[in-house]
């Protein structure tokens, strides 16, 4: 009973390795024959050890549980040394957190090239994070927020109606890197660069400008009667809570939702408006101002020449 209550601590032990015995077992030396009769009970599901193993297992634990314990211990100093291939242009810090988060337990009984083929995969998937991270924190030290997304929440404005015409193409395009989980080299590349020689931040932080732009680009023409950019903020928010801040620049639910917003508002008083305005002015004034209507909106010049057939 104390011998396979020995044998179980041990497989506990074993199932905690992070590398495979066969990928470092040039590098172990004369510790190997241990190591060879724990795999051995590693792969025996009830805990027990060959009869002819035993006595000389107890023999290699007297012998050599002290450069057991050590290697052990030191993990991910073994690592460095027999994955140097694939993880030598990281820094010392780079590969603690990547043997301490991104290695498994329980691969000491892998087959080596399984386990080196791990060791690759899981430094790509580290370094595809790192850029994400970098990303982040380029993005969040500007902004003070998370995500490009987290920002339109947070001010309630589509981040994208912040730029002109000219610049919001190049400004969706990064910010799609900026929500990725692993953009690749090339897009790290893009989005850092645009990031870093971007002169916006200061706009992003003005609440003057996140108006300007929200009632221009968003609102658009009922701005006139919709001119309280919080009252369509909360109407949007409401009213179409499906959709997050981020999508709503050039969204047809959310101007639909708009014109709905200002459709009231024109019913309640701004048709009124219009009419006083109308009343103000001269009659030649008038004729050229519903010309100029009859030219570029075509329900006017529909609902003129309806009338005229009556």
């Amino acid at each position: 009973a104390t011998l396979t209550g020995c044998v179980r601590n041990w497989r506990d032990r074993i199932e905690n390795f992070r590398i495979s015995l066969e990928a470092m077992a040039t590098e172990v030396g004369d510790l190997k024959e241990l190591l060879d009769i724990l795999y051995t009970i590693r792969q025996n599901r009830d805990n027990t050890i060959p009869e002819m193993k035993r006595e000389r297992f107890l023999e290699l634990l007297r012998e050599k549980k002290g450069d057991f314990n050590y290697l052990y211990s030191h993990q991910e100093e073994m690592f460095r040394r027999i994955a140097q291939g694939w993880i030598g242009e990281l820094s010392d810090e780079d590969v603690t957190e990547l043997f301490g988060t991104y290695m498994a337990t329980g691969v000491f009984c892998d087959a080596s090239d399984k386990f080196f083929q791990t060791v690759e995969s899981q430094v790509g998937s580290y370094i595809d994070a790192q850029r994400s991270k970098r990303l982040g924190k380029l993005w969040h030290d500007r902004t003070e927020t998370k995500t490009p997304a987290e920002w339109s929440h947070k001010y309630f404005t589509p981040i994208l109606c912040m730029f002109d015409d000219n610049e919001r193409q190049k400004a969706k395009e990064v910010f799609t890197i900026l929500h990725k989980s692993k953009p690749s080299e090339a897009e790290f590349t893009t989005a850092e660069e645009w990031l870093k020689t971007s002169d916006f931040y200061d706009r992003l932080s003005s609440a003057v400008e996140r108006d300007k732009c929200m009632s221009e680009r968003v609102i658009g023409d009922f701005a006139y009667l919709l001119p309280d950019v919080d009252k369509v903020r909360s109407y949007l928010r409401d009213k179409a809570s499906l959709i997050t801040p981020y999508e709503w620049m050039d969204n047809s639910v959310i101007q639909g939702r708009i014109r709905e917003m200002a459709d009231m508002r024109y019913k309640t008083g701004g048709a009124l408006d219009a009419e006083k305005a109308v009343a103000d002015l001269g009659i030649d004034e008038l004729r050229d101002y519903v010309r100029n209507l009859i030219k570029t909106d075509m329900t006017v010049g529909i609902a003129i020449l309806k009338r005229q057939k009556h």
